[in-house]
């Protein structure tokens, strides 16, 4: 169930893309990740790219591809380190889902499932899952930490 917007949850909405932008974007692509996140019309670029070119995007030196014997929901959620009822807020190509605050629990074992990508990060901006397209067989799937997570 999303959560209810308060004044202050948008304006944290904000904070968080910027610090995840800053944080995980490449710099010669940040400035246009953060317009189209922040556009409503322009957001589906952003997301599309979560599907296709994500490695041309992220910083992946950020990113740890989840192993195999690792990929699933529960190995995913202790890598992650979240807890079920943690406040996180959601990038996808879902709009039940997109630019909202869920719970950790209830985003991450729908969209874990789905078939498109999507971002589910802590509100501080600092870890995330991202699970890219399925195409053919089990879509790659990455843990970003932010360096000082690491």
């Amino acid at each position: 169930m999303k959560l209810k917007y308060s004044l202050k949850m948008e304006n944290d909405k904000n904070t968080i893309l910027e610090a995840f932008v800053k944080t995980f974007i490449q710099k010669h692509k940040a400035e246009r990740a953060l317009w189209e996140l922040t556009h409503p019309l322009k957001r589906n670029n952003f997301t599309n790219k979560l599907n296709h070119g994500w490695e041309n995007i992220f910083r992946m030196q950020h990113l740890l591809q989840v192993p195999r014997e690792q990929d699933d929901e529960k190995s995913i959620q202790k890598l992650l380190g979240f807890k079920n009822t943690e406040i996180c807020y959601v990038i996808s190509n879902y709009g039940d889902y997109d630019d909202g605050f869920f719970e950790f629990e209830e985003a991450f074992t729908d969209l874990y499932w789905r078939g498109f990508a999507s971002v589910i990060m802590n509100i501080s901006a600092t870890k995330f899952f991202l699970k890219t397209e399925q195409v053919q067989g089990a879509p790659p799937k990455f843990i970003g930490k932010a360096p000082n997570n690491f």
